[in-house]
């Protein structure tokens, strides 16, 4: 793991704890030994100092390189509660962001089932189609919204993905190739002259498999 996915981690962790030490001040918190149990197991496998899956494999699992998805990670916590560890109304730690973002990119990556991911990370059908809409929902509104050192991570982010999974239907039906047409517009992004590579060849993998229809998805709900 290089210099910048551990400053990621140690960031997105500290706030997490910071999290939940403020949460068990206010109240006594019922820890899921079962979540806990499968994020560590899914921390120790690939973020960890010392994974047990190296870089070549993580970036083949989720098409994307690590220090790319621990950005998306935090950006998303940022500026979304729903990706920050939270503590629910009986008290017990909730789903981490680690669990929540590793089950959207799985999906995208592979157009799995959205109860496919259960098994590994603990999430069901039903919160998993909410992570992913969440998530891509989430960098669609940073794109347009965030102030611009946010917005620039979160185009560079949506880019991204639409660049690794570009045949994903959820990028279809939440209208992605329209936010990076409105973004490549913007004076701020075409003065960035590797921003609007990046943007045109993002663009270019949607609009060829957008413009198949439904033989061109992956389809993530079945």
């Amino acid at each position: 793991m290089d210099n910048t996915d551990e400053e990621l981690l140690k960031s997105m962790l500290k706030k997490e704890h910071q999290y939940g030490s403020s949460s068990r001040e206010k109240r006594r918190t019922v820890i899921d030994q079962s979540r806990e149990e499968w994020h560590n197991h899914l921390f120790n496998d690939y973020f960890s100092k010392n994974p047990v899956y190296i870089d070549v494999q993580f970036r083949r699992r989720f098409r994307m390189h690590r220090h790319v998805f621990l950005r998306i990670v935090v950006v998303l916590g940022n500026h979304d509660e729903y990706f920050q560890m939270r503590v629910d109304a009986t008290g017990k730690m909730g789903l981490s962001p680690l669990q929540k973002c590793t089950c959207t990119i799985r999906m995208l990556a592979y157009g799995s089932p959205a109860d496919s991911v259960d098994e590994y990370v603990r999430i069901g059908e039903s919160t998993s189609i909410e992570c992913l809409e969440r998530f891509v929902r989430g960098v669609n509104v940073l794109v347009y919204l965030g102030e611009p050192p946010v917005q620039y991570s979160a185009l560079v982010l949506l880019s991204y993905i639409a660049l690794h999974v570009p045949d994903s239907e959820e990028l279809a039906r939440v209208e992605v190739l329209g936010v990076l047409e409105w973004a490549s517009k913007q004076l701020n992004v075409t003065q960035d002259e590797t921003v609007t590579m990046l943007l045109q060849e993002s663009k270019s993998r949607l609009e060829l498999y957008q413009s198949r229809g439904s033989r061109g998805f992956q389809k993530l709900h079945q």
